[in-house]
């Protein structure tokens, strides 16, 4: 799959910087083959395996036997136009919420803090604006919060989001069995939203700092 440029990018980016193959998946991996500069800016580990001294800098390819290509595919969106993910003012359908859960863990994984900070945003945002999200939907957004987040004493970010909506919706919950099974399969995600249901907060947690993506904005042509 080949990166198609659109107008967020300068047109000569596609004859000044070389490609490089990135296959994803681990069965039947997807080759995506993106321009060099922008997967180096947007990610640290992908510019640390492309730029270091490792045999896929001599390469320029890569596989991310790990990640999930349609989910990858979301990240190449990001890098190469603007989409529903650039517009951080907008939410996303209630059904969408666990790919930006995924997308935002797989930016933890890259190193890719710009796609993290996007993802979180509108995370936030339409968790705050959807009070009636299925029971479904919660849980895969806890699943998800469970399986890729590492259990560390402070909360994660997304963490603390999916956590705060489970906790305000928790009486409702108890009546879903997906709900049980998940807190049995994720012994400490139940040791947390206990915690924070018993201090009857209802307050959405604020988002830590995240700065504001700069990387297309016009550049002096005297700098």
């Amino acid at each position: 799959m080949t990166a198609v440029q659109h107008s967020r990018n300068s047109p000569i980016i596609s004859l000044t910087f070389p490609i490089v193959t990135i296959r994803v998946g681990s069965e039947n991996p997807v080759a995506f083959n993106l321009h060099r500069a922008l997967v180096c800016r947007e990610s640290a580990r992908l510019s640390k395996t492309f730029q270091g001294a490792f045999k896929e800098s001599a390469e320029q390819e890569c596989t991310l036997s790990e990640e999930d290509p349609r989910i990858f595919g979301y990240f190449v969106e990001y890098m190469y136009r603007e989409g529903w993910l650039h517009d951080e003012k907008s939410s996303v359908h209630q059904s969408e919420l666990s790919t930006l859960a995924r997308l935002y863990t797989m930016g933890d994984r890259l190193i890719a803090k710009g796609l993290q900070d996007l993802a979180l945003r509108k995370i936030a945002l339409t968790l705050d604006k959807t009070r009636d999200l299925p029971d479904q939907e919660v849980c895969d957004f806890l699943e998800v919060a469970g399986a890729e987040i590492p259990d560390t004493p402070n909360d994660d970010a997304l963490q603390a989001q999916v956590l705060w909506y489970a906790a305000s919706r928790l009486q409702k919950l108890q009546d879903f069995n997906r709900f049980h099974e998940l807190l049995r399969q994720y012994p400490h995600l139940a040791v947390k939203l206990c915690m924070l249901a018993g201090t009857k907060t209802n307050t959405q947690p604020k988002l830590p700092g995240i700065s504001d993506d700069k990387r297309f904005k016009p550049e002096s042509i005297y700098s």
